[in-house]
């Protein structure tokens, strides 16, 4: 999981011996993970917006195309302990777990695998929900960036990223376009990275950095980068307030409903450990 604090500064840089563009350097503090979910460089989740997601609130929005269901098991095929489990956005059936399934859940240790990689730990069947949404919404992500694909760098290069280590983001290529980064944890947890209230919308320089650090929970971390000339504004209200809730199935829902004029969409993937 990646978290922002309040100390934000710009610097400058050179592009190609032109003209000097802001690089906005974001520092993600993993130590202020707390009880609350802190304020973010001015973000910070309104407990009284209601969200579809939420209980008491109505039906949450469905993506508008069919989503193919996760092919989900259980290690020792314990179908028992999947009992009463209901979908929340993205469909899913539960297959043998020597059927290759997309995820495989061990109901003992409660971690979740897709193939070789742990995606999550300390996963309770009733979060398994938000674990099938996040592997529907980079299903589509990945299907969205084939056809018109936002660039994403993680600097240095690497794929399992430690505790405490700080990570590069960079969106290449974005100026003048709406941009949202942000980030989905193993477990469904949302963090948003662009835009936070004290950044504009559409980015000045040539490519957006952002410096972030390692925390809990720990597993695999997606991370997302959509650009648009047209306004992305919708969609990062989403993002705000899901902003440290588990709500990868409103975004897939969200993301599904963006006219496709002009969206380029880029993921890039890490696995995190203590």
């Amino acid at each position: 999981m990646f978290l922002l604090d309040r100390r934000a500064h710009r610097s400058k840089r050179l592009a190609h011996g032109a003209a000097t563009s802001a690089v906005l350097v974001l520092i993600a503090c993993a130590s202020a993970l707390a009880a609350e979910w802190p304020s973010t460089r001015g973000i910070r989740t309104d407990p009284k917006v209601e969200l579809p997601l939420d209980p008491d609130a109505g039906p949450a929005q469905k993506p508008l195309r069919p989503i193919a269901p996760v092919r989900l098991a259980t290690r020792g095929d314990d179908r028992q302990a999947l009992a009463g489990l209901a979908a929340r956005t993205a469909p899913f059936e539960v297959v043998g777990a020597s059927t290759r399934p997309d995820l495989l859940w061990d109901p003992q240790d409660r971690t979740v695998r897709q193939g070789e990689e742990v995606v999550g730990t300390d996963v309770a069947a009733a979060d398994l929900p938000d674990v099938i949404d996040r592997t529907a919404l980079v299903r589509l992500v990945t299907e969205l960036s084939g056809r018109s694909p936002q660039a994403i760098r993680l600097q240095p290069e690497g794929r399992v990223r430690r505790a405490g280590e700080r990570i590069q983001i960079v969106v290449p290529g974005v100026a003048n376009r709406n941009l949202a980064v942000f980030s989905v944890s193993g477990n469904g947890t949302v963090a948003l990275l662009y835009p936070t209230r004290r950044d504009p919308p559409a980015v000045a320089g040539q490519d957006a950095v952002f410096t972030v650090e390692v925390g809990p929970p720990f597993g695999a971390e997606q991370i997302f980068a959509v650009s648009r000339g047209l306004s992305l504004a919708d969609f990062v209200t989403t993002l705000r307030r899901l902003n440290g809730r588990k709500g990868a199935g409103q975004i897939l829902a969200q993301l599904d409903a963006l006219p496709a004029i002009d969206l380029q969409v880029g993921t890039a993937a890490i696995a995190t450990q203590p």
